[in-house]
């Protein structure tokens, strides 16, 4: 197993930016590639790729978009998974204790594999 050796924030830009990647504010790509994460960030640079370099017109803006656009996603999805994930288990926590009493959860002959 290859095992990558740890790189700078200035080397990350330097291997964005030699693959194709165009960076118009190399400030604001340093802050992200601190708070984010090279490797969790270059995952949404894969649609980009052709071969080993991105394809012509590819900028660190819109990969970061699409992340920022993603992150913002999956927050709503998972607020409404909770809810969702509440409410299922209240209904059949109150379904159980009216059929089965309030300790009824103790008695393993209340439920089935």
């Amino acid at each position: 197993m290859e095992v990558k050796k740890p790189t700078t924030v200035d080397e990350q830009l330097k291997k964005l930016k030699d693959r194709g990647c165009f960076i118009a504010d190399e400030a604001f790509a340093k802050r992200k590639l601190r708070q984010i994460n090279y490797y969790r960030l270059t995952a949404y640079f894969l649609p980009f790729r052709d071969g080993k370099r991105y394809r012509e017109g590819t900028t660190f803006d819109t990969v970061y978009r699409i992340y920022e656009f993603d992150r913002k996603l999956r927050n709503l999805v998972f607020g409404v998974v909770e809810e969702v994930e509440l409410m299922l288990r209240m209904q059949l926590s109150h379904y159980h204790g009216l059929k089965y009493g309030a300790l009824g959860y103790m008695d393993a002959s209340n439920f089935n594999n």
